[in-house]
């Protein structure tokens, strides 16, 4: 006989994990014990030595389907077999679980029992939870109903027919209602509703599928929900069957008469009406203040969805899984197959004329309920958007819901219920691209499980001898201040900008009042210093990440849910909250801070109070390099590439705060407590809160007496050099916002090697809003107003407007230089008279891409790619010979001895580097070269010490991929100038071309653009991995065409994986680069 214990980690909580143990340990004789404890399961079993095998390894290969096994270690023990229950963890009680003599499965319990017990054996057993561990576990995500729950709910014969909150350990809500860990019914809301005999003779059966399941209840014992009208009616509650079904069936009723409900969902309140009528979807618009932005959709099942949209096996399985997200699905022509269902006809205004749906299907048991009886009334589709204000944070309480959603005359009704939710959730969006899954917005059953960062290779010892060094450098002097960390709330308070949304009610350096964290108040010192990084995130679709390290050098990041925008005091209450829950339920203690370069942005500045209160390191990322780093982290991770690898960063996107590069500077993000920061002065120099673009100018891009166009930095690619800074130095601002860069980037550092031409943005934010005041900009920089072309959008400006813009370009008053994709792609869409406001932000460029799409669908985009190639002087798609050894279209790879590495295509002139085409193209008439008055100097191929282009002979040969710059560089400037693709607009609109056939041409220039650039930079560095982030590539088609002519061209291409590609990313990769920085890593 052996006597083992075994640890299992992982999400392993809530998900039916000590019940299937208990059954494993049946079936194979396996005497012993498993309880939860605060970081995973632990059993102690005694068998012989191949039952033990066998058991091992079954809980791996047949763990429950709601579970996540990262690891089970074994460790043999000493003595005799006799598995003690109190060995080794402090229980709560003594509490011993045994299978219930009244469920189904008893017989079996018992025989096991009694046949350990006739051997002098004890039988195998579940004990009560502990707590005296470290909280490291995991803890699942809400899921969706399962099916055998779904078939109870609609039997009219099982006790919990009809019961809305029907549930067992395969289902049901878990992290939105715990509190703390280890995961026990005590630790949730549903603490407050003691159970009935018939539900705790389930719930203590290991043998039953409600063994343990903590939200588990019934209309005797459980939550019920609740009903108030507006108009003063007495609130109703379903208590009974009979009061519950009168309750959805007049929600179903009011729906059906245009009216709108707030609907209390697993992780808060949705808004609901009827998707066929317009006049509903119309109202529901102007009381939310939602004018344009599309609305969400639940449909009863798949059949309703396969009428509306296309549907295909990977966005199938979404729809039907356990997590149910909003899935973005291609839109059928006329809404409908041959023969739709009756309402298949959605309201125009649902989502206008956008080529995409956003719809999910029914998760809680409340949801299938109501659209079963809607369906009774005709309906099979319901608006679904979440129950706020536009701006704000999702609602979750009953009691604010009702004030904020009802009273203040959005919904008409609430549909609320009597259990508490703990943290606020809305759903999760996502859509399929190229076959694989994208992330549009990561919350409800996704977050917040964590994604592994990559090995650092000092498994922060680096960060540790950092820490010594600085408190020896500190003493004599203040080194408790400089090195440990203080109560925030001895920090001087800092409140939020003057103009910004509740400003009155909000410290920074505390949090709002109203938060009610229910972590750590304050940053305690650590006895060991362990490295947890916690990365701020950024203003628009924000998140947070919290880090922890683990025993082979890598770290798992903890990623918040989705919480929105913090551009006003609730939205950063509802972040500080979720900063405060999960640093409390995980046992994290930050002991370093990350946050965006912008000193606007409300958690930047919360981040860098929090250094100064508290003595800890502040590590400053500027925003493009955190996309690019969250994609490299994610695929060494995965060991797709080495954790210290250089890639080619595409990251397209609205806004971003430019930072001045520096050659000697690797760390320059880094500020160390006590140190002194013109930044940091600049950072709280009168700057306005309220947009993701704000007057980021700082006094390293005060207006020059040439004008605007004087204060854009030129950088050529020639200057750039391996090293890059001097550590501890904090980064500095050039005062634009970027948004159109391609960088060569590891985790910890990275060089701008191009980018859009800067053009100036007058009034910043209010630029974005109308964005016409954008286009005038663009085409004035490139004097370009005079054309035939531009008429159409000057007729829409006032006299005093093209005054006042002009005023404020040629004297450089809040005019922010901007090389934005994000904002090109609005000028475009402005020029075009597709879209002249914007309501949300990007609504211009998505708007383009509709165009641009219906083209496509409609008239075919080959013979317009023609157009457009002849237009811009440019040549056919990039295109590299196919390898022989690699008939799909794949590199072949050198031999193990090959310095060189991985190849691509050979040319006599770029020996092992994808190959651009020769002769003029794209680039050659969309790049400007230094002028003779550029401070960087005459253009790179006027200067012989400058490097040889790639058709120069004697190109070195290119390296692995892995190194820094060194290698050639294209010979031209960085900066890619848009004026062509303006001029074959223009010119466009004066023949009387198709909007949307020049929307296409526009999507198809910059695609070749940006493949031709990172194919040259490809050629010049040897780098052959390309990383794609930012988000204009939720524009499916730069997208799926940039990606394709760059793998065409022979380079791997990253993209995010189990992340969005917009700024919901950002903090992951926060996380990603101060712990590269920190430990001296890339």
């Amino acid at each position: 006989m052996k006597h083992v214990r075994i640890h299992i980690t992982g999400i392993v909580q809530g998900v039916g994990m000590r019940p299937f143990v208990y059954r494993e340990a049946v079936a194979h004789g396996i005497s012993g014990w498993v309880l939860n404890a605060g970081d995973g399961v632990h059993i102690e079993a005694c068998a012989a030595e191949d039952a033990l095998e066998v058991f091992v390894r079954s809980l791996r290969d047949h763990a429950p389907a709601a579970s996540r096994i990262d690891h089970i270690a074994v460790e043999e023990l000493d003595g005799n077999c006799e598995p003690d229950g109190n060995e080794g963890l402090d229980a709560h009680d003594d509490t011993v679980v045994q299978a219930s003599t009244t469920s189904g499965g008893a017989s079996t319990s018992r025989k096991h029992s009694e046949a350990h017990e006739s051997c002098g054996m004890p039988a195998f057993r579940i004990i009560a939870s502990r707590d005296a561990t470290a909280h490291t576990t995991l803890v699942s995500p809400d899921i969706a109903t399962c099916d055998d729950c779904l078939r109870e709910l609609f039997d009219p014969s099982d006790r919990r027919y009809h019961y809305p909150f029907i549930n067992c350990t395969n289902c049901g809500p878990r992290f939105t209602i715990i509190r703390g860990l280890p995961y026990d019914r005590a630790q949730t809301s549903m603490g407050a509703f003691p159970m009935c005999p018939a539900c705790a003779s389930e719930y203590a059966d290991p043998l039953d599928r409600r063994f343990h399941a903590q939200p588990d209840a019934c209309f005797a014992c459980g939550p019920h929900i609740t009903w108030q009208e507006r108009g003063g009616r007495e609130t109703l509650v379903g208590a009974t069957r009979e009061t519950s079904d009168a309750i959805i069936a007049r929600c179903a009723e009011l729906i059906a008469s245009d009216g709108i409900v707030a609907i209390k969902g697993l992780g808060g309140f949705h808004l609901a009406c009827r998707a066929d009528s317009e006049r509903a979807v119309r109202e529901l618009r102007a009381r939310k203040r939602r004018s344009n932005k599309p609305l969400a959709i639940m449909a009863r099942d798949l059949d309703v969805t396969r009428a509306l949209c296309h549907v295909g096996p990977k966005e199938r399985d979404l729809l039907r899984g356990s997590v149910r997200p909003i899935v973005l699905l291609q839109r059928r022509e006329g809404m409908g197959g041959e023969n739709p269902p009756s309402s298949s006809a959605l309201a125009h205004s649902v989502a206008f004329d956008l080529p995409e749906l956003g719809i999910m299907l029914p998760y809680t048991p409340l949801q299938h309920l109501l659209m079963a009886e809607c369906r009774v009334r005709g309906i099979d589709a319901l608006v679904m958007t979440s129950g706020n204000l536009s701006e704000e944070p999702i609602e979750m309480d009953d009691g604010a819901a009702w004030a904020r959603l009802v009273e203040s005359g959005i919904a008409d009704a609430l549909l609320g219920n009597d259990r508490a939710i703990l943290s606020r959730f809305d759903d999760s969006v996502v859509r399929v691209v190229n076959g694989q899954v994208q992330f549009v917005r990561r919350a409800r059953g996704y977050a917040p499980r964590p994604l592994a960062l990559p090995n650092s290779g000092g498994h922060g010892a680096a960060w540790r001898e950092q820490d010594t060094r600085l408190a020896r450098e500190a003493e004599g002097t203040d080194a408790k201040a400089a090195i440990l960390p203080v109560s925030p709330h001895e920090a001087s308070p800092t409140t939020l900008p003057a103009g910004t949304p509740g400003a009155s009610s909000t410290n920074l350096a505390t949090g709002p009042a109203a938060s009610a964290p229910t972590g750590p108040s304050v940053y305690e010192p650590h006895d060991d210093r362990s490295l947890c990084v916690l990365a701020c995130g950024p203003e628009q679709k924000a998140t947070l990440s919290l880090t922890r390290e683990d025993s082979t050098g890598g770290a798992q990041c903890f990623i918040s849910q989705h919480i929105g925008d913090l551009e006003n005091a609730e939205t950063f209450d509802a972040w500080q909250s979720a900063r405060a829950r999960m640093e409390g339920l995980f046992d994290l203690r930050p002991s370093v801070l990350a946050c965006d370069a912008h000193p606007g942005y409300l958690s930047s500045q919360w981040a860098r109070e929090q250094a100064r209160a508290t003595g800890l390191p502040l590590v400053q990322v500027q925003h493009h390099h955190a996309h690019i780093a969250a994609v490299i982290a994610e695929a060494a991770a995965h060991g797709e590439i080495e954790a210290n690898a250089r890639v080619i960063g595409i990251a397209f996107d609205g806004t971003g705060a430019g930072t001045v590069h520096h050659s000697d500077s690797p760390n320059s993000g880094i500020m160390r407590p006590g140190s002194d920061s013109d930044t940091e002065a600049a950072c709280h120099n009168g700057v306005q809160t309220g947009s993701a673009c704000r007057d980021i100018c700082t006094a390293a891009s005060e207006t020059s007496a040439d004008g605007a166009k004087a204060r854009a930095p030129k950088l050529n690619i020639a200057d750039m050099t391996p090293a890059a800074g001097a550590a501890n130095r904090p980064l500095e601002l050039d005062g634009t916002v970027w948004g159109g860069e391609v960088l060569l980037a590891s985790l910890s550092s990275f060089d701008r090697v191009a980018h859009l031409e800067p053009w100036p943005l007058p009034g910043g934010a209010a630029s974005v809003r109308d964005p016409r005041r954008n286009a005038f900009a663009l085409l004035k920089h490139y004097d370009l107003l005079d054309h035939p072309g531009a008429a159409p959008l000057l007729d829409t400006l006032q006299p005093d407007e093209k005054e006042l813009a002009s005023r404020m370009i040629e004297r450089g008053i809040n005019c922010p230089l901007t090389s934005s994709m994000g904002r090109l792609l609005d000028a475009v869409s402005v020029i075009l008279g597709i879209c002249h406001s914007a309501t949300y932000e990007g609504e211009p460029a998505i708007l383009l891409e509709a165009a641009a799409r219906r083209f496509a669908r409609h008239c075919g985009a080959a013979s317009s790619s023609v157009t457009v190639a002849k237009s811009l002087n440019a040549q056919k798609s990039l295109s590299v010979p196919k390898s022989p050894s690699a008939p799909d279209g794949t590199t072949a790879q050198n031999s193990p001895g090959d310095p060189n590495g991985p190849t691509a295509s050979k040319s006599p002139t770029a020996p092992n580097g994808p190959v651009a085409p020769s002769g003029p193209g794209v680039l050659d008439s969309l790049t400007a070269p230094n002028g003779p008055d550029d401070p960087n100097g005459p253009a790179a191929q006027d200067n012989p010490a400058a490097p040889k282009s790639p058709d120069t002979p004697g190109l070195p040969a290119a390296a692995t991929g892995n190194e820094h710059l060194g290698k050639s560089l294209p010979p031209t400037a960085t900066s890619i100038s848009m004026k062509p693709l303006l001029l074959h607009i223009l010119d466009g609109i004066v023949q009387g071309a198709n909007p949307e056939q020049l929307a296409w041409d526009a999507h198809h220039a910059i695609v070749e653009i940006t493949a031709r650039t990172a194919v040259e930079i490809s050629n010049s560095t040897g780098v052959r991995t390309a990383a794609l982030s930012g988000g204009v590539f939720m524009n499916r088609l730069l997208l799926e065409g940039i990606s394709a002519e760059l793998e065409h061209a022979g380079l791997t291409v990253l993209t995010p994986r189990d992340l969005p590609c917009n700024d919901g990313g950002i903090a992951y990769g926060q996380a990603a680069v101060a712990r590269a920085q920190l430990n001296g890593q890339g």
